[in-house]
Formats: structure tokens, sequence, C-alpha cells
């Protein structure tokens, strides 16, 4: 059976679509709340005025690490929102939205994986060569190894959950 057809396998009207998107929205929103209480938080003790807040004075308020940190939990909401929808609303297998196979080749996830990171590195490396004077070096360990974290453990929820989302369950 192959990928496509296995959607045909399951509970797949479009009402249980309408629903699970629902649900995945909803556990995304509340996702962001913790993000929406630090910056209300920080505003109200500093005195500022919470009708001027806006997508800038959010990232401007708080320190950047935590900021990407705070709105990327939105993403590990979601990522439980399509699971619960997968699972109890279609009644399938969460690896059935990934792949058609009993289980995820992540020989196949590594490969693609470092073949994008080689190239993207290599880009950057030829990019800083041809260019240099568009770079600064301005590094601070501590924060790195805060943002190296953050981007080690989210970035991956984020990008698996979009794909899911828009490739995996709303294709």
């Amino acid at each position: 059976m192959n990928y496509i057809q296995q959607a045909f396998k399951v509970q797949n009207e479009f009402w249980r679509y309408l629903l699970g998107s629902l649900i995945i929205f909803i556990a995304a929103l509340i996702g962001q709340l913790p993000l929406t209480l630090v910056v209300f938080v920080k505003v109200i003790s500093e005195g500022g005025n919470l009708m001027n807040i806006n997508e800038q004075t959010m990232y401007n308020i708080l320190d950047a690490n935590l900021f990407l940190f705070l709105m990327l939990i939105s993403f590990v909401f979601a990522l439980f929102g399509l699971f619960i929808a997968v699972k109890y609303l279609h009644k399938q297998k969460f690896v059935s939205i990934v792949t058609a196979r009993p289980k995820v080749d992540w020989k196949r996830v590594f490969f693609a994986f470092f073949l994008w990171g080689i190239l993207s590195s290599s880009m950057v490396i030829i990019d800083y060569y041809m260019s240099p004077a568009h770079y600064e070096l301005n590094f601070q360990w501590e924060r790195f190894a805060v943002l190296a974290l953050i981007a080690i453990t989210l970035i991956p929820i984020q990008t698996i959950v979009e794909a899911l989302v828009f490739r995996g369950y709303l294709m």
C-alpha cells in the first residue's frame, strides 16, 4: 500500500478534518499563552501600556532566547493536538501521516538532514568568503549555549509540525 492509498483505509470524513484542524489550532493557541502572559507581566511590571503591544514590541520586551523559546512552545502543543486528532478522531497510527511503511526510515531522515546541512553550511561559507564584511563575530558562550539548546530541541519540533499538518494531515 502506498502513502496515498492508506488515507482511504481510515476514518477520513471531511468533518473529521475540520474538527481535527480546530483541535490543532486550539492546542497551538493554548501553547501561545505562556508568551502572552510573560509579555503582559513584563509590560505591566515596567508600567507600560498593554494597548501598545505588537509583534515588534513583544520581541524587544523579552530577551531574544526567551522570546524564541516561548514562541516555539506553541508548536509542542500543536504536535500534541495533531496526535490527538490523528489517533482518536481519525483512528489511525500517528506514523501513518509520515510514511506508508510500518515505521519511520531514520536512515533516510538523517541522510536528508545531513545533505541539507552540508549544502546550507557550504552556502554560508561561500558567502562569507565572497563578502566577509557582511559578517560580524559576536560570540557569547552563555547565550549561544541557551540558543543551541532551544534550536536543537524546539526547531525540529516546529518544522515537523508544519510538515505534518500541511503535508501529512491536511493533504
